[in-house]
């Protein structure tokens, strides 16, 4: 019985990646390539540096184009069942991450309700839907990966750390906030280790500065000082969210 009580959360974890699996894949299941994917297969057919390094509206894409590319070589367009399916292991992958981090953290239940959010946050049906959002549940994957590996605090899990957090900001710009993540941590343990760490943040840092430099400060921005003056945040898009958020953690709990 106390086995099974310490176990729950991790088998209803499973059985939550068994559900939403299975419910993504079959929602997809008729749908094709959409909107922004197209500009991957149609404008980036070359392998050229401006092809991989170029940014779609403001973010850098290396990863993603290079996903689009491997999966096209194998599969061909007849389906986008292949980037469907690459789409749902990455969501999958995350859940489990951010469960295993947060477990460390606030304990296994608020874990699983945490990674349960994550894969029925239904709201966000165009980061589930749509295998294009992979370039933002990339950054997510492995910038969460890079803090557990900070965890560890050890030489080998600094080196997976700097190689998580390039492969985060490969996905997209969303991983230089796992970045700044990074530099904290170097400075919070700038006294017992020194800056001998600070590798591990300035790689990636100077590998996004380098785009930056070459292609990223061309980019379309849809965030200005301007923009956020003239547009500030609706309060009932907010209210609509929070409220969203509150159903499912109520109807986690009835659920339980």
């Amino acid at each position: 019985m106390a086995w099974s009580k310490r176990n729950a959360p991790v088998v209803l974890l499973g059985a939550a990646l068994l559900a939403s699996a299975g419910l993504l894949l079959a929602l997809e299941w008729n749908l094709t390539f959409f909107q922004d994917t197209w500009a991957f297969l149609m404008h980036r057919r070359a392998f050229t540096a401006n092809a991989f390094l170029e940014p779609h509206n403001e973010h850098i894409v290396v990863i993603p184009v290079a996903l689009e590319k491997l999966l096209v070589g194998v599969f061909g367009m007849t389906s986008a069942l292949p980037e469907q399916v690459a789409m749902t292991l990455v969501l999958m992958a995350t859940a489990v991450l951010v469960f295993v981090y947060a477990r460390r953290r606030v304990g296994p239940w608020p874990a699983l309700l945490a990674a349960v959010l994550l894969l029925f946050v239904g709201p966000a049906w165009e980061i589930l839907l749509w295998p294009f959002e992979i370039a933002l549940a990339g950054s997510v994957l492995f910038g969460v990966a890079m803090l557990l590996a900070l965890d560890r605090g050890t030489r080998r899990a600094d080196l997976a750390a700097c190689l998580c957090l390039i492969a985060s900001i490969g996905f997209s710009s969303l991983g230089v906030a796992f970045a700044a993540a990074a530099v904290v941590d170097v400075l919070q343990r700038r006294r017992s280790h020194g800056l001998r760490r600070a590798y591990l943040a300035a790689v990636p840092i100077l590998l996004y500065a380098i785009w930056w430099a070459g292609w990223g400060h061309d980019a379309e921005t849809h965030s200005s000082p301007t923009r956020w003056l003239n547009e500030p945040i609706e309060p009932q898009h907010c209210f609509r969210g929070d409220s969203q958020s509150a159903a499912a953690m109520r109807s986690l709990s009835i659920a339980q």
